[in-house]
């Protein structure tokens, strides 16, 4: 009999031990997925906040450029400025729509680039566009405004030579995007350079966004040339 009140009493125990451990280990494992998860959200809370500021930064850096502009063009041709206020506010229109979304198709991106260019090609009819794509474009879906950082330096720098071209090659393979850029510039001694803040945004949004990519920039003596390969982007149903 005291054997066997021994072994009912240490199995007690036993079992008592057990269903403590049992329920801590529970506790502290819903604690740490709590507490996981927790911090994910803030740091996707904090990943689209700074998308959205990133997004967002680049309409007033294009404004005040494109007003510059503006007003030198309003001195010394004050009757193509009412068709220059239009194009603006068409450009300005679709940067407001396009960064509320996540992502736009790249047919629109190539839409609005080209009507970017127009836009400046008041500005001299010396300036030199060749821009070709080959490939599905019309199925790959981007970020919105991707391209216009690339784009806008290129245009600011072309325009300071005497012989400005740009040359845009895009290339949509399988789930592969290229875009290359190429412009006329000045040697670095007598280049103007701008702020940064166009190529430091573009740089900061494909590192938050997740993407894989590969950026390069290349700069020889009268020709700068810009690189960005994508892959695994959304595609167009």
């Amino acid at each position: 009999m005291l054997i066997d009140g021994f072994d009912s009493w240490l199995s007690e125990i036993l079992n008592t031990i057990f269903l403590m451990f049992l329920g801590s280990g529970t506790y502290f494992i819903h604690l740490w997925v709590f507490n996981d998860i927790t911090v994910r959200e803030k740091r996707l809370v904090n990943t689209v906040a700074e998308l959205d500021f990133l997004k967002m930064q680049l309409n007033p850096h294009f404004l005040l450029n494109a007003m510059n502009n503006l007003y030198g063009e309003a001195l010394t041709n004050p009757e193509e400025t009412p068709e220059r206020i239009l194009q603006l506010s068409h450009l300005l229109r679709y940067q407001l729509e396009a960064t509320k979304r996540e992502f736009v198709s790249l047919d629109q991106e190539i839409e609005f680039l080209k009507e970017y260019f127009n836009y400046y090609k008041f500005r001299t009819n010396d300036l030199v566009v060749d821009i070709k794509y080959e490939g599905d474009i019309e199925k790959f879906q981007v970020p919105p405004l991707l391209y216009f950082s690339l784009v806008e330096n290129a245009i600011k720098f072309a325009l300071q030579t005497e012989f400005p071209f740009i040359k845009l090659r895009g290339y949509a393979r399988d789930n592969h995007l290229l875009f290359e850029l190429e412009n006329s510039c000045l040697p670095d001694e007598m280049l103007q350079k701008g702020t940064g803040v166009g190529l430091l945004n573009l740089e900061r949004r494909l590192e938050v966004s997740h993407l894989r990519y590969k950026f390069t920039k290349n700069k020889s003596k009268n020709y700068y040339k810009t690189t960005l390969e994508l892959w695994e982007l959304p595609t167009s149903v």
